[in-house]
């Protein structure tokens, strides 16, 4: 049996579970990522810390489009992530890996955290995030674990 790929989610993975589209994410990447899971293929994780960008994102989405957003919206897509996602936090590794890059330059401390967190674990990072990937790449650093969902397709079609 193959080994299972663990990724780490980041916002724009999770995003949709609020019924946020993100552009370069289609419904068959959706049901492509679920697939994966549900086939043992993938497992995926999140961390809480993910809320402090996300909830922004989202009342500004709901207010963009002025739907009302309320605790029962949220809490079923909290549900929902928690079905389909195990949690895991940055241990001692992840914050002085996430201070490194801050120290270095990175500003986005909840990306340097989730990096922390997959370089630590062993996991993937799921991020469109190229700005992440290209200052990784600057400052030699890994940014092999940084991938979006069609680098994790190519990787499983393998």
């Amino acid at each position: 049996m193959a080994k299972v790929i663990k990724v780490l989610l980041d916002s724009s993975y999770i995003l949709p579970s609020f019924g946020i589209e993100i552009s370069e994410l289609s419904d068959d990447d959706l049901l492509k990522l679920e697939a994966l899971r549900a086939s043992n293929v993938v497992r995926f994780f999140y961390s809480d810390i993910i809320w402090i960008e996300i909830l922004p994102k989202v009342v500004k989405e709901y207010n963009k489009k002025g739907l009302q957003l309320n605790g029962e919206v949220v809490r079923k897509s909290v549900e929902s992530l928690m079905k389909t996602a195990e949690l895991v936090s940055p241990g001692p590794l992840a914050v002085v890996e996430a201070l490194n890059l801050r120290l270095l330059g990175h500003g986005d401390m909840i990306d340097n955290l989730l990096y922390g967190i997959a370089v630590e674990k062993g996991f993937n990072l799921l991020s469109m995030d190229k700005d992440l990937k290209a200052f990784l790449k600057r400052k030699k650093l890994q940014h092999g674990v940084i991938m979006d969902h069609k680098e994790l397709f190519a990787i499983v079609e393998q």
